[in-house]
């Protein structure tokens, strides 16, 4: 005769249950509290950001803040109607509280070239520098980076240990910034802000390229005229000092150093740059004419 299992006493019962309802209350507890704790971080990375630097007015764009109304309202070119169709409207939402507004004052230096960034910046109004610095003793710019553009990201796409280039403040500017791993994160899954992000390098790069050939077929004037929007670099005030003597500016320009003389005294007497004890000196104004002066011979090649 086989042997009958004996039955659970009532405390054994009511044992197995219990347990299981426990497990399931533990789990339960660990999923509020990752919840918590996930909502406490993003609340946590605003504060943070807001005590940091205080030089800089910031402006943060909240779940539901950051709509086509909103951003247009605060954005009203073409130029900036189009980078919100084709870029940032495609950003995922919860990726959207990590966006903020940054104010930068002319001469700020937003990213190192001595190091990779860790923040992406899309410019929307004013203007920035990319100046090389590594190459040789004396800083240049070799491009000015007009709105609507990015920067930051170039480094994430090529792999790069440190940034290519120092990126500085022009003049006031004002830029949206998101932390670098979320940017890479959401474009490298995103093909139509890929797509529009490569097109804004191509048109950047080929720019600079078209920009480089051109220079050997203008005369001494034209050439030293690119060579002080490159070489003299204004400071927070929008003064900039020409840090070059005549005779290397001389063998830069490709002339004697009597001609380069006699180029220099013709930019004076235009009124597109002044001399300080017998250093040129060009600020915002004849900055801007000279860059007009640069285009319209560009033009005529």
């Amino acid at each position: 005769m086989e042997s009958q299992p004996k039955p659970l006493s009532r405390k054994r019962a009511t044992a197995a249950p219990t347990r299981f309802m426990a497990a399931k209350m533990k789990r339960d507890f660990f999923t509020r509290s990752f919840n918590v704790i996930s909502s406490l971080r993003v609340g946590w990375f605003h504060i943070k950001l807001r005590s940091g630097n205080r030089k800089c007015q910031m402006a943060y764009f909240e779940r539901n803040l950051m709509e086509k109304r909103e951003f247009e309202s605060r954005y009203r070119t073409e130029r900036h109607r189009d980078f919100w169709k084709r870029f940032l409207s495609r950003m995922p939402e919860e990726l959207m509280p990590y966006l903020y507004v940054k104010n930068s004052g002319c001469g700020e230096v937003l990213i190192s070239s001595a190091k990779k960034s860790g923040t992406v910046y899309f410019l929307m109004r004013g203007r920035l520098f990319a100046m090389e610095e590594r190459v040789q003793s004396l800083p240049y710019v070799f491009t000015e980076l007009m709105p609507v553009d990015i920067v930051g990201d170039y480094e994430l796409f090529s792999d790069m240990e440190d940034s290519y280039a120092t990126i500085m403040a022009a003049r006031d500017c004002e830029l949206i910034a998101m932390p670098a791993d979320l940017y890479l994160g959401w474009i490298s899954q995103d093909a139509g802000a890929l797509f529009y992000r490569v097109g804004l390098l191509m048109n950047q790069l080929g720019g600079q390229a078209a920009a480089s050939r051109q220079y050997f077929f203008l005369d001494y004037t034209g050439r030293l005229v690119s060579l002080l929007l490159q070489y003299a670099i204004p400071d927070a005030k929008g003064i900039a000092l020409l840090r070059m003597t005549r005779e290397s500016l001389a063998a830069r320009i490709g002339c004697s150093l009597r001609t380069c003389h006699r180029v220099v005294n013709g930019l004076k007497e235009r009124g597109m740059v002044s001399l300080v004890h017998g250093k040129i000196v060009v600020d915002e104004g004849q900055r801007e004419l000279l860059r007009q002066y640069l285009a319209e011979e560009m033009e005529r090649l």
